[in-house]
């Protein structure tokens, strides 16, 4: 996940293509997933 402590610089290229988006997830996309899960729409 990029971040300001993970930075994609310390990360191998070469992995981001075994990522389903071919690059790595941003703060904000990871925050809104775990929103959701622990909200009460998940539950259905």
């Amino acid at each position: 996940m990029a971040t300001e402590m993970g930075a994609p610089g310390g990360a191998v290229p070469q992995e981001y293509s075994k990522a389903p988006l071919g690059r790595i997830g941003q703060a904000e996309e990871i925050a809104s997933v775990a929103a959701f899960l622990a909200s009460g729409s998940s539950s259905v």
